[in-house]
């Protein structure tokens, strides 16, 4: 089940996030409460030429959940390279309090790291409604279309002679029909 509705996609919001110089990690906003943040992108660079190994991980204050493998990536300045967080259409989502995390295990110096992340929030649902009527309706058809299915109400409304209940084929009196 999604976290948004279509019409959500209105709001599709971008976050570009840099480190302090050296750090060994960039966090992301954390989602306030109320909220699901639906990540539909999120890259990490580092601000020159390195080969480091990164890892995503979702952060909440005393827990930390990898996302991915710890992946070397070698970015050469001016080539304009992201490490994909989701590839194919994937989708990540964020839970009040929680927070999107790149982490590298060394770095070079004076270098920062760039975290950007494409998503859309959303207001996180007390419960799901669905109109009572409704589902009086879809119950009556169930029901109708299994019975018709099973043979308790024929298709035919008046069987002439060569065509007995349950019609031509069906075990009946009738000519068979042509193949």
């Amino acid at each position: 089940m999604d976290a948004y509705e279509l019409y959500e996609s209105r709001f599709v919001q971008w976050a570009w996030i840099w480190s302090a110089a050296e750090a060994l990690f960039v966090p992301s906003a954390v989602v306030p409460e109320g909220k699901i943040r639906t990540l539909i992108g999120a890259g990490y660079r580092p601000s020159a030429t390195e080969t480091e190994n990164v890892q995503f991980q979702i952060y909440r204050p005393g827990l930390m959940i990898p996302v991915t493998q710890p992946v070397s990536f070698a970015y050469v300045l001016g080539s304009d390279l992201w490490l994909p967080l989701l590839t194919d259409g994937m989708e990540l989502k964020l839970y009040p309090g929680e927070c999107l995390m790149a982490k590298r295990d060394g770095h070079e110096a004076g270098t920062t790291m760039g975290l950007i992340i494409r998503y859309i929030e959303s207001d996180l649902p007390y419960y799901a409604f669905e109109e009572p009527q409704k589902r009086v309706v879809k119950a009556s058809l169930k029901r109708g279309s299994v019975y018709r299915s099973s043979g308790g109400i024929s298709e035919r409304t008046s069987p002439g002679p060569s065509a007995p209940l349950g019609g031509p084929g069906r075990g009946g009196r009738g000519s068979p029909e042509p193949i």
